[in-house]
């Protein structure tokens, strides 16, 4: 039975679903079998290589947390756009994606020609979901003060600037290893004087910088910008494992 509350997005008393999800279902229908059953690793497969193993669950969700429109209209509109335009495109004149090499010989995805304040808000209200989710997968995801100041830019679709929350990005898609099929516990980071939250969901790594404003920029130049572009850095095959491993707390 639905109750009433106050609404964590809205702020309003108003009728709040039984179920919202914190991480949308679309980012992760790959490790899903024919059931449409949800895959996971434990820490221990990881290393041994062992196979993954079937959760009950159909994704990371919680009961109370949102009313209808925030969920369907405010958030649900940014979910479409995130699913529409690069994992499962079908947006007209969308996203542009291309593979560059470095002088040295590191590999990296250009993305261009993508919306910044639609795709910058629907990857902040993942991170502020998780902030605000009481699930304990998300028992690191503490944004303190800057969890009210991420609301408002959710609720009033004010992205800011590129340099306000400013997301970076990494790949390990195309390696061909068993971390593609893996969602990682977000984790927290030290990032010069600032905190990084770091998501990694089926080969792709979401850093969000926990920062009203970084002045750093030249650490930042793979990060979504107001160019309406974002550079993916690909991590090698043969250092991820040991830069998963870091990231998920075995080394």
């Amino acid at each position: 039975m639905s109750e009433n509350g106050i609404c964590r997005l809205c702020l309003q008393e108003k009728e709040l679903l039984k179920q919202s999800h914190i991480i949308p279902n679309f980012m992760f229908k790959e490790i899903k079998d024919e059931k449409n059953r949800f895959f996971q690793f434990e820490s221990k497969d990881i290393i041994e290589k062992k196979d993954r193993k079937k959760a009950l669950q159909t994704g990371y969700f919680e009961s109370n947390l949102l009313c209808k429109n925030c969920d369907n209209s405010i958030l649900g509109g940014y979910e479409r756009y995130g699913a529409n335009s690069l994992y499962s495109p079908k947006i007209k004149n969308g996203p542009i994606v291309e593979g560059l090499v470095d002088t040295h010989g590191n590999r990296a995805f250009k993305v261009s020609n993508i919306d910044y304040v639609k795709f910058k808000l629907f990857l902040l209200s993942i991170l502020w979901r998780a902030s605000i989710s009481s699930h304990i997968f998300f028992s690191e995801v503490n944004l303190g003060p800057h969890e009210e100041k991420i609301r408002k830019m959710i609720l009033d679709h004010n992205a800011k600037s590129d340099l306000d929350y400013p997301i970076i990005f990494g790949s390990i898609l195309g390696n061909n290893t068993h971390f593609e099929n893996y969602i990682s516990q977000p984790r927290m980071f030290k990032f010069n004087e600032h905190k990084l939250v770091l998501f990694v969901i089926t080969g792709i790594y979401y850093g969000f910088v926990v920062s009203s404003y970084v002045r750093d920029k030249e650490s930042l130049k793979s990060r979504l910008n107001q160019k309406n572009e974002l550079i993916m850095s690909h991590i090698p095959k043969g250092k991820d494992v040991e830069h998963f491993l870091k990231i998920i707390g075995i080394k």
